[in-house]
This record gives C-alpha cells, structure tokens and sequence, in this order.
C-alpha cells in the first residue's frame, strides 16, 4: 500500500506456483469483504498491482489479494490468498489560537496545533525573519516589520490537508499595542434632523484603547 492508499501491490516469493490471476478486497471488520477490482501483472516477477483507489482513513482497513493458480498440469485450478491490516491515517486539523502578537526586534515563538503525529506543516504570508519549523509546526524567529500579517497554516499527511488563517500583529518597540480583533458595531433605525441616532458603546479594559467608527448606510450624505 502506497502513503495515499491509492495504490495496492502484492508480490508472491517462495517456490510456489505462479498467480495467473488476483483480485483485490477491503473489509472494516476482516469478515465482510468488498471487492475492489482485479489487478494487473507489473513487470516479470509475480507482482500484482491495483492503482486509482480511494481507500477508507482514520480506521482499521483489511486488504485481501485471492490468487488463481495452476497447480500442477493436469490438476484443476487453485487460490492463493493474504491478507494484511493497514491502519490509516486520520485528516489532520488545526486547532488552537487564531491570533498571536509579537513586538518588532524581538524573539517570537507560536505552535501551531494539530490532532496528528507525523504531518508535515507550511506557513505563507510570514513578516520577513519567521519561518515555520516543516516537522514540529514551530513559528519562531525575529522580524523587524510592523503590522498585521494574514498568515495561512497548512498541516498535510497522507490522508489529507487542513489549512487556517492565524491573524499576526507585530508591533513597534515601545508602542501601544495593536488590537487583532476588528468589531462591526451596527444599528439600524430611522434617522431624520428631528429625532438623530446616537450609537453608543463601552469598552471594558484595564487600559486606555483606540477606537476607529466610520457610519456607512446606502446613499449615505452628511446631514445638514
């Protein structure tokens, strides 16, 4: 079985007698089988090969090979068989923070989450001086750039891709923090010079923050 389980392969060793024919199963349980095709000879040695499936992951999977073989030359015909159990991988996912700040000029260190062993991790949109660790998801490193960075995780194995957008803030030495988090405050009410809207809001934090409010509505004019 190839890493994708797409492709299956049975080779017979031994002095038996040669496989004229093979058929290819699948069972989840080992007892309730399900054929998969016939297989085709690969090259001069007795290897069968089946190519263009797309197995079962993330659980047991039995593989059967039943081979059709010539016994002797008056004999009738007879099977061989093998079976192998294969344990797939599971589609990985990303988990864990989706914003992460660091300060320009110094060290940044981020792990990147997953609910698999062995996958291979990728970062694009990375500021100049990060880069991602391919074998244990580490971001690590030191940018002098400021500002917000869209950065896209992704986590592969032989089952499948996850991929996530983690929102990086890299802020200036000495100034006030960026905030990651954008909030889309909206009211909705019959606005005229008699009777105006007053949209009001309160922020509990321990320090002072920046706020930025910009009305939009259709056609919207200032008022007179």
């Amino acid at each position: 079985m190839n890493n994708n389980f797409t492709t299956i392969t049975w080779t017979r060793g031994g002095s038996g007698a040669a496989v004229t024919a093979v058929n290819f199963d699948q069972s989840s349980d080992g007892r309730n089988w399900t054929s998969l095709g016939a297989g085709t000879r690969v090259g001069s040695a007795d290897t069968w090969q089946l190519t263009g499936q797309s197995l079962t992951t993330g659980s047991p999977l039995f593989l059967r090979a039943r081979g059709v073989m010539v016994n002797s030359r008056y004999s009738s015909l007879g099977v061989t068989e093998s079976v192998r159990l294969f344990y797939s991988s599971t589609v990985p996912g990303i988990f864990g923070a989706t914003t992460a700040t660091g300060t320009s000029g110094s060290a940044f260190y981020y792990g990147v989450a997953t609910n698999v062993s062995g996958a291979t991790f990728s970062a694009s949109g990375l500021p100049t001086g990060l880069s991602i660790d391919p074998v244990t998801g580490i971001i690590s490193g030191t940018t002098t750039q400021t500002g917000l960075f869209p950065v896209t995780l992704t986590v592969t194995n032989s089952a499948g891709t996850a991929t996530a957008t983690l929102v990086l803030v890299i802020n200036a030495p000495g100034s006030s923090t960026l905030s990651a988090v954008f909030v889309n405050l909206s009211a909705r009410a019959q606005v005229t010079t008699t009777d105006p809207l007053m949209p009001a809001w309160s922020s509990a934090a321990p320090v002072r923050k920046r706020c930025c409010c910009a009305p939009s509505a259709p056609g919207w004019a200032p008022m007179a």
